[in-house]
């Protein structure tokens, strides 16, 4: 999420990582899953009549891990 707009939300090969971490990011799969919880992120947003910076990453998650989506294990 940009730090100083509100209401939009950066998906995909556009993100801030380590250039470590960016490294095994940018691959398209990860790429989707990025816009997956974006828009999860902003159905939240829209559902709350709130901006999605106010949803929070926890809601989201549990959304996605209820949809059976995102890289969630068990363990």
């Amino acid at each position: 999420m940009p730090q100083k707009i509100e209401n939009l939300l950066v998906a995909g090969r556009c993100h801030s990582a380590t250039r470590g971490a960016h490294a095994s990011t940018r691959v398209t799969v990860t790429a989707m899953a990025m816009g997956e919880a974006a828009g999860t992120a902003d159905a939240l947003a829209v559902a709350a009549k709130k901006n999605p910076q106010e949803v929070g990453g926890v809601k989201v998650r549990e959304a996605l891990k209820a949809l059976g989506a995102g890289p969630f294990t068990d363990t």
